[in-house]
């Protein structure tokens, strides 16, 4: 049995409950690269700051697969992993994934497909899972750019499934891409 995938654009969605606690704030974080220290702008530390404004970035031009490592000195139990993807605000720069997988414990629980320019994706295992070790590992993207990037990973024990992706904002269409279409003619009468 597969775990229920869900696709979104921001990070997660709250709801009028406070969220489980997010594991990823306990664990220790580990990277295949990093384009900076892990308290540096680009760090590993940014992966779970919270803040909207910073994210994780890879080291430049650095070959996949890339991966994030979260450790725990005694086991977790987890059913949920979320992953906000840094890519659509610096699109010259950063990758769009196309592929990821999450291992648990050294062994693969999920492999990702997402849909070309996809933000958000949201891991929801069927039962928990109790490790000390998760990767998130990308193993495939859009077309190669100069770096990765995560704004925010979360990972969660949610059992009333409190943690839900965001709803999709709509997107306004760029003035360059509208055209006039017309319109049919109907004769009109106007009464004073």
């Amino acid at each position: 049995m597969f775990p229920r995938v869900s696709f979104c654009l921001l990070g997660v969605a709250m709801s009028a409950l406070a969220l489980p606690p997010n594991l990823a704030q306990t664990a220790r974080l580990s990277g295949t690269t990093s384009a900076s220290k892990a308290t540096g702008k680009y760090g590993l530390e940014r992966l779970r700051d919270g803040l909207a404004g910073t994210h994780w970035a890879s080291a430049s031009k650095a070959p996949l697969p890339q991966s994030i490592t979260l450790e725990w000195d005694q086991p977790v139990t987890l059913d949920v992993l979320s992953v906000n993807i840094f890519a659509r605000q610096m699109a010259s720069l950063y990758a769009s994934w196309q592929r990821f997988e999450v291992r648990l414990d050294g062994t693969l629980a999920q492999s990702v497909e997402l849909p070309p320019g996809e933000e958000f994706a949201m891991v929801r295992f069927p039962k928990p899972q109790t490790v000390q070790l998760c990767e998130l590992r990308v193993t495939a993207v859009v077309s190669p750019k100069t770096y990765l990037g995560i704004n925010e990973v979360g990972v969660y024990l949610d059992p009333r499934k409190q943690v839900q992706p965001p709803r999709k904002m709509a997107v306004q269409t760029p003035r360059e891409s509208l055209q006039a279409l017309g319109r049919t003619e109907r004769p009109c009468v106007y009464f004073t």
